[in-house]
């Protein structure tokens, strides 16, 4: 399962996903964060929904923010050049795409 959130700004559409289990949890590096519920949000979906998600906004967004193993390799069904970064002491992948 996968969390997710549409944030409306001035700017356009912003829709951030994450791994379900890692909603809450600590990032350790130089500082620390935390992988937020306001941001990523607690609305859950299942792989068939994210992709819908995905497919049916593509258009109206101006970025998404994905965060965890699971997010990231559903999104790449989609965009199969992403770029991929591992972030915190656990290295967890991560993606922003910007449009």
């Amino acid at each position: 399962m996968y969390c997710f959130k549409i944030h409306e700004t001035k700017d356009g559409k912003v829709i951030a996903v994450c791994d379900e289990y890692l909603v809450g949890s600590y990032l350790f590096d130089n500082n620390y964060s935390i992988i937020s519920e306001g941001f990523y949000g607690n609305k859950k979906i299942n792989e068939d929904e994210f992709i819908k998600l995905l497919e049916e906004n593509m258009h109206k967004m101006n970025s998404i923010n994905i965060m965890g193993k699971n997010s990231v390799d559903v999104a790449k069904k989609i965009f199969e050049d992403m770029e991929i970064i591992k972030v915190g002491d656990k290295e967890i992948p991560h993606s922003i795409l910007i449009f």
